[in-house]
């Protein structure tokens, strides 16, 4: 301590410096290595569950995995060409002590193997677009799925408020009626009318708080943090400010942009299963010594493969291949309707539930001035404090409702967003 003291007192040390380091490392005023904003108790915003769901949910890494997997088949298919390279050395038993004992062999053979191996690349290609596809696809699906449950959650907690207030207004009935039945003024079972409901409340705003506990746990999986992490979401605006300021996606819908893939991998193979039926090149080479052989050295060999006989089974994989085809033909226009039929609902959907939320806030309006109004009336002693409260009561309910009206509005619209790039059931 009195080093320290001579360090302060007198000039900065890389000792100091340390020290003073640790201690807020220690204290927590400095956030340690790896530390998130959920660890340091910030609130995450929708946009930055979305930024942290694209690289970290669990989904999103295996379409990577896969992704990485499809590009290492294109490379296999670069070099389809290039011949298989062996060695193979043994000793023939039955030329003991001879020359020519040992045989060596060295295989470079399978340089071309038919027509599937000539357009290989076009097959390995087109699947590693179907994995990159695959990849934004999922996480488009994740946004979709993200967006939907942080809007739940954000109401509930919204819900939560207004439920807490509701039952802070049926306490104070259930006392105020307790305080006339003393008075002979109300009767008892009015009072315990007013106490059941106080109860029937307070069940109502666990079943909440459980609901959101589930919605937050949800939450976690969906955007890839840890179990243990601490999530906690901005809950500051409403749940329309929710979807302020995200920037809208771009390009085709993926659904139908992976269809097409599809059908473009089905059509190549329909056309090699077709080549097929011909007679296909077939060239090998190598080299051999040994006993085995009569003439040592390199050997060539350059041929076709000529199908004579199969019993209809090309005919018949053709077929099947051109009726896989068609089917995915069907499948790509009836993909797009219910596209369009999805995007029209989400519409009409959206435009009503507006209508809805407008309306339910004047109703709020209403209720407002009505409690004020009431208020006025109650301290001058003209009405009694049932009346006082059930105003207000029904200016929470009202409130409630507009939370509901928001979250609707809400999920319409962003589903409507995301129909843009995935399906939306």
């Amino acid at each position: 301590m009195r080093a320290l003291g001579r360090s302060i007192g007198g000039r900065w040390t890389p000792a100091l410096g340390v020290w003073l380091a640790l201690v807020c490392l220690w204290t927590g005023l400095i956030p340690g290595p790896g530390a998130s904003p959920a660890a340091a108790g910030e609130a995450w915003s929708l946009a930055r569950c979305l930024e942290h769901a694209r690289e970290h949910a669990p989904e999103v890494m295996l379409r990577q995995k896969e992704l990485a997997s499809s590009r290492l088949d294109v490379e296999d298919a670069a070099v389809r060409f290039h011949p298989d390279v062996a060695v193979r050395v043994g000793y023939d038993l039955g030329e003991i002590g001879g020359d020519e004992a040992w045989v060596g062999e060295l295989l470079v053979s399978d340089i071309l193997r038919g027509y599937r191996q000539i357009y290989d690349d076009r097959l390995a290609a087109i699947q590693s677009e179907i994995s990159q596809l695959t990849l934004e696809r999922t996480r488009a699906w994740l946004e979709l799925k993200v967006g939907q449950t942080f809007l739940r959650l954000l109401a509930g907690l919204k819900k939560v408020e207004l439920e807490e207030r509701l039952l802070s207004l049926a306490r104070e009935k259930e006392a105020a009626l307790k305080i006339l039945l003393g008075r002979g003024l109300r009767t008892p079972v009015e009072a315990r009318q007013a106490g059941l409901a106080a109860r029937a409340l307070e069940l109502d705003l666990k079943d909440l708080e459980e609901e959101n506990r589930l919605l937050n746990e949800r939450l976690k999986v969906l955007i890839g943090l840890k179990p243990e992490a601490e999530l906690r979401i901005e809950s500051s605006g409403s749940v329309s400010e929710a979807l302020a300021g995200l920037v809208e996606p771009g390009g085709e819908n993926l659904d139908v942009a992976l269809s097409e893939l599809e059908r473009r991998a089905l059509a190549e193979n329909e056309r090699i299963l077709k080549l097929e039926k011909y007679p296909s090149p077939v060239i090998s080479t190598g080299w051999a010594s040994g006993s085995s052989y009569q003439n040592d050295g390199f050997f060539l060999l350059v041929g076709f493969r000529i199908p004579l006989y199969t019993a209809g089974r090309q005919d018949r994989r053709i077929e099947r291949q051109g009726l896989k085809l068609a089917r995915q033909t069907i499948e790509i226009e009836r993909l797009k309707r219910s596209l369009d039929l999805r995007r029209s609902e989400l519409e009409s959907q959206a435009a009503r539930t507006a209508e809805r939320l407008a309306l339910s806030r004047q109703m709020v309006g209403l209720a407002e001035d009505q409690s004020r109004l009431l208020a006025e009336d109650y301290s001058l002693g003209r009405i009694q404090i049932e009346a006082l409260l059930a105003s207000r009561v029904e200016q929470e309910q009202r409130r409630s409702e507009v939370v509901e009206a928001e979250l609707d509005l809400s999920l319409s619209r962003w589903s409507l967003r995301a129909l843009e790039r995935v399906s939306v059931e």
